[in-house]
């Protein structure tokens, strides 16, 4: 199956808010559906392509994941490229145009997060389209299309290239030595809110974090969008469906006493396990035409030989690099054990009985994390040997001031003559710093134990 599902406009309507204005291939007869032609399952795509707070910035570039329509619990990924325009500047208006500004997005769905090989190609899209300055002309959508599915054609399976044009800079800048608590709160499967405003820098922040865990950006993101306990069979296995009836209901058990805290009795406690064990053995008959080597393995996903990826966004674990208001009931939904959302709303700071950890950026553009569960703080706190990661070089050289920040700026090249010694200074300082300074020039390798996480910046 080719990754990319579908190319769409996303517009602004005073009225009806946010619609799907195009939609290539269809998704019904028509390229320009109605609202009641989106499937359940994207109903919320339009308020994530235009995201809140959007008519405060002329561009921006949104990140988001949708429940995929062929799986149950699995995801697709979506990126989309918001631009304004002055009504104005337009050559040919329809009845829509009523405000002196015009919102819309350029869309992509597909199957695999390509978020950062696909943001550069979409930018330069979306302002092509926007130039024509007649929305009705789609050719350029068209033949986008046509050229990402010559790109990423059935047989691709490179994951690897999700990581493509994922920066850390935002990350690194803003956040420094606090990336070792963020690294931890993805460990502890905490429920975590980013508010981070523009969305864009929202996106960077939380795919750069996640980033840093081996495989998972590529492979560990596909039941991340949403969780259901109940089973889901083809029509043509209806016997599967009412063989498992009686282990759905213990199963949703099991899932809601271990969602929620409650005082039970020893009994109850070895009841449960018993139910536990026997749901086990249930889902692994159904699964015996397995290969051996999924039976031996306690994630969901393909792993490799080290274990990754971690299974840490999946069975009600979520992960949302944007979230728009319509979707607050996932957060406090009973499916939902553990989240890492981004939002621009204040709206969910309210429910602050439903979150973990807030984390933001202060006027001065520095890092926050606020942590609202009293019981996290002692977890992630950062111990001595964290902090020492930001004072020794390559695990124990000597120690080194690396948590002063280098702009980019500063890493200017010169040639010849000119300057040559403050070329040379730089170049030193970024090798001294490689830990946390260099940014877009190191890619990250995390080595995890039980109770520390050890990092290094290979160059």
């Amino acid at each position: 199956m080719n990754p990319i599902l579908h190319v769409m406009v996303i517009g602004f309507d005073h009225k009806k808010g946010s619609q799907i204005d195009f939609c290539y291939p269809p998704l019904v007869e028509t390229v320009e559906p109605k609202a009641e032609d989106i499937p359940p399952e994207w109903e919320n795509l339009p308020t994530l392509a235009i995201p809140d707070l959007a008519h405060t910035v002329l561009e921006d570039v949104i990140y988001f994941l949708l429940p995929s329509r062929e799986s149950p619990n699995r995801s697709v990924f979506g990126i989309s490229c918001y631009r304004q325009i002055n009504a104005n500047d337009l050559i040919s208006k329809d009845d829509q145009v009523t405000r002196s500004h015009v919102q819309k997005s350029v869309c992509v769905v597909m199957r695999i997060p390509l978020y950062g090989f696909l943001k550069a190609k979409l930018e330069l899209i979306t302002h092509a389209y926007f130039n024509e300055r007649d929305f009705s002309k789609v050719g350029v959508l068209h033949q986008m299309y046509n050229n990402l599915c010559d790109l990423f054609n059935t047989d691709f399976t490179d994951l690897q290239s999700a990581t493509i044009g994922i920066s850390l800079s935002s990350l690194v800048s803003i956040f420094r030595h606090r990336i070792l608590i963020l690294f931890k709160l993805l460990l502890l499967e905490k429920r975590v809110m980013f508010e981070i405003f523009p969305v864009n820098i929202l996106g960077d922040v939380m795919m750069g974090l996640i980033s840093l865990f081996p495989a998972l950006l590529e492979e560990g993101l596909f039941e991340a969008a949403s969780y259901s306990v109940r089973r889901f069979c083809s029509p043509s296995n209806l016997a599967c469906e009412e063989s498992h009836d009686n282990n759905d209901v213990r199963e949703n058990e099991l899932f809601q006493l271990n969602n929620h805290d409650s005082k039970i009795s020893p009994d109850d406690i070895r009841i449960k396990i018993q139910d536990a064990v026997e749901v086990g053995q249930d889902i692994a008959a159904t699964t015996s035409g397995d290969s051996s080597s999924n039976h031996n393995n306690p994630s969901s996903f393909n792993t490799n030989e080290y274990g990754f990826p971690l299974s840490i966004f999946t069975k009600g674990s979520l992960f949302h690099p944007y979230l728009s208001i319509n979707q607050l009931d996932l957060i406090r939904s009973d499916n939902t054990r553990a989240y890492c959302i981004g939002v621009t709303n204040a709206i969910f700071k309210q429910r602050r009985e439903f979150i973990d950890v807030i984390v933001s950026i202060n006027e001065q553009k520095e890092g926050q994390i606020e942590i609202l569960n009293p019981e996290l703080r002692q977890q992630l706190s950062l111990s001595t040997q964290d902090l020492s990661l930001g004072r020794k070089r390559r695990m124990g050289a000597k120690p080194v001031p690396c948590l002063s920040y280098i702009p980019v700026s500063s890493c200017e090249i010169w040639y010849g003559r000119k300057n040559f010694r403050i070329q040379r200074t730089v170049y030193n300082c970024i090798e001294d710093e490689a830990q946390l300074s260099c940014m877009v020039i190191a890619r990250p390798f995390w080595i995890c134990t039980s109770y520390s996480c050890v990092c290094e910046f290979v160059l």
